[in-house]
Order: structure tokens, then sequence, then C-alpha cells
């Protein structure tokens, strides 16, 4: 505490006077944060930005959430505050939800995603995704860091991990698949 009043110019008794602990002090902070977060979702989806420039923008928003926290401040959080990660785990589980579930219905009723995948099963699937790589050992185990990691992901998320000539093959082994069924 005394090394943020001093970092902010204030008497540590000052400080004392908003933050009862160090402990009101990150979960305000990180509240704060999470807040940003959402009002960045909210503006971004009613800037009247084409779908998929919104869509991407969702993950960068999210990859943006993500960075300053990876590495050891997640660890930390984690080892000495597990209740602000609880915080941020129910927070993607909830609003983060809401936010793709509505953006991806979106996406399918202007047709640029397929119409042939139940939204019910492709949303929860994405917050997974999200949510594993939003994990801090998953963050911390990889080669890369947290920019390539979020971008590899909206590629995949988005494009598939197929080319031209795989998505060709596919598509005729999913047509043999339904001749068995």
């Amino acid at each position: 505490m005394e090394g943020i009043a001093d970092s902010i110019g204030i008497s540590k008794r000052t400080l004392y006077k908003y933050f009862i602990n160090k402990e009101k002090l990150i979960d305000t902070a990180i509240q704060f944060q999470l807040e940003s977060i959402e009002k960045d979702i909210l503006i971004l989806q009613s800037s009247g930005k084409p779908f998929l420039e919104r869509l991407i923008g969702f993950f960068t928003i999210v990859e943006k959430a993500i960075k300053p926290m990876a590495n050891k401040l997640i660890a930390d959080i984690i080892k000495n505050a597990p209740w602000i990660w609880t915080k941020i785990d129910e927070f993607r589980h909830t609003r983060i939800l809401i936010h793709l579930e509505s953006l991806l219905a979106e996406g399918t009723d202007l047709g640029y995603l397929r119409g042939d995948l139940n939204l019910k099963v492709i949303s929860p699937i994405y917050i997974a995704i999200i949510e594993q790589i939003g994990r801090p050992e998953f963050i911390i185990k990889q080669a890369v860091g947290p920019h390539e990691l979020i971008t590899t992901v909206i590629k995949v998320l988005l494009g598939g991990i197929l080319s031209d000539k795989g998505r060709s093959l596919f598509e005729g082994a999913q047509k043999e698949w339904s001749l068995h069924e």
C-alpha cells in the first residue's frame, strides 16, 4: 500500500480512507477493468461497423484484456488472490458469453456464419476455447506471446484449419459419412 501511495503521490493514510486494505484495492481495480472490457464490447457492438470487423474486434478486446495479465501477474493472482480469479472467470462465463452469443446470432442472420450449425452449441464451444486460452497455466506454457496466441486462435475460429484442398476432401468425406447413416 505504501508503494502505491508513493507512486500516485498521496499518503498511505489517504489511500486507506478509500480502500480499507489491499484486497479492496485489488478488487476495485479488477472490477474497473472488467467493466471497461464490457464497455468496449458494447461500444464496438453499437459502432455500426461491419459484422466481421466487430467479430474480430470482439476477440481483439479479449486479447487486450488477457495480454497485460499474462504470465507472472496471472500466476500471482491465482496464488495470492484466488477470489479475483474467480471473479474474472465468472465474468467470462456470464457477461462475455451473452455478447458472443448475440454476435454469432447476428452473423448467422446476415449469412456470414454457417446456418447449419447450432449456436447453442457453438457459443459455449467458443467460450470454452477462450476460457482455456485465458487460463494462466495455459498462457504461461505457450512458446508464443499472448498476442500471437490470440491471433492464431482468431484465424482458427474464423477460418478453420483446413486449406481449400483439405476443405474439399472433408466435404467429400462428409458426403460419404451421410451415405452410411
